[in-house]
């Protein structure tokens, strides 16, 4: 049995090792590959030193046993190094790094140095409390981070984080399969943490590896320099009908809500301040909206045999899945469906007629 560990622990070291090469050779693209890329090399490290302690000398030594368990603690930080740097892009500076590291390091020193039970204990207690904050900084950073979306973005495709809660979803039970395995050790147990290591970081490469760099420095958060608007005086309103129904500007894919507030000649705050507050909808909705309508008028003309996907780039949408989903919201169908019920509605009127 011993065999089928090693194997596994053996793809688990090539797939860190390789997915880190990977990221790593694209860290000029952005900071996010870099740092996963760094992060994955730092787990293919904690896989591959755990190959000693399958030979007999190290499999019989405790000491040895739970140094390197200490330092397997180390995985919940680096995660939290990859999260930071995916919700608040540059926010990753080296004071913050060592404020992060410090305790694990200290931790793990001591046990080191005086091999006292008690330590690892202390430091098993520290992991705990600092993963269920991890946990909670999560999930309000990712509350946040996609209001800030819907309310900057017309299209987030390649940009929202939903993904991360089935990701957050599979590191609580590699981290759960972790414990078990290391209070009951057995070669089922081992093996079956490897595995959900590998799936985890799956997930995350793939998602990670389609995702989007964004300002959020310019676009988002830092909207202090700017002046909050006069209550009723939105004075760009008749422009903004303007640009949308006459000049149809929601065809544009990628429009955002700096864009859009540049051609009104007014501010990002102030035109947020109106969608929110005076529409009680926000940026993503309100040009999805134009671009459902402008799709209805498509499906409803019977002059007009276009595909979903040409209908789906007329209307401003980038892709068909996000087409439909938005179109599935509305009118809870498909487009087709919608189009063979607007034509056949005549036919049923003239029938009872």
């Amino acid at each position: 049995m011993n065999k089928i560990t090693f194997f596994i622990n053996g793809s688990a070291c090539m797939f860190f090792t390789l997915m880190a090469i990977y990221f790593l050779r694209q860290r000029g693209e952005s900071n996010l590959k870099e740092t996963l890329g760094k992060v994955l090399a730092f787990w293919a490290f904690l896989f591959w030193k755990d190959l000693p302690l399958m030979t007999e000398t190290f499999h019989r030594s405790e000491f040895f046993k739970i140094l390197f368990m200490s330092v397997d603690m180390w995985a919940v930080v680096s995660c939290a190094f990859y999260v930071i740097e995916l919700l608040r892009p540059h926010s990753l500076s080296l004071k913050r790094i060592l404020l992060h590291i410090i305790p694990y390091l200290s931790f793990t020193l001591l046990y080191a140095i005086t091999g006292n039970y008690f330590v690892f204990i202390l430091n098993g207690i520290w992991a705990a409390a600092y993963s269920g904050f991890i946990i909670f900084y999560l999930s309000r950073e990712i509350r946040l981070y996609n209001r800030m979306l819907q309310n900057n973005y017309s299209n987030l495709e390649y940009i929202d984080i939903k993904w991360l809660r089935t990701a957050t979803g599979l590191l609580f039970c590699c981290l759960c399969i972790w414990l078990y395995a290391c209070y009951r050790v057995s070669w089922i147990g081992d093996a079956i943490y490897y595995c959900s290591a590998i799936l985890l970081w799956g997930v995350i490469c793939y998602y990670s590896d389609r995702q989007k760099a964004i300002d959020l420095q310019e676009d988002t958060y830092a909207n202090s320099s700017e002046e909050m608007p006069e209550k009723n005086s939105y004075t760009f309103i008749p422009q903004l009908k303007y640009m949308l129904e006459e000049k149809c500007i929601f065809q544009n894919s990628g429009l955002t809500i700096m864009e859009l507030s540049k051609m009104l000649g007014t501010n990002r705050t102030y035109l947020s301040d109106y969608l929110n507050n005076n529409l009680n909808t926000n940026f993503y909705d309100f040009i999805n909206s134009y671009r459902i309508e402008h799709a209805e008028r498509i499906l409803s003309d019977p002059c007009l045999n276009l595909t979903v996907e040409e209908i789906a780039e007329r209307s401003g949408f980038n892709s068909i899945s996000t087409f439909r989903r938005a179109f599935e919201k509305k009118h809870h169908c498909t487009p087709l469906q919608y189009k063979k019920q607007y034509q056949n509605f005549p036919q049923k009127s003239l029938q009872t007629d």
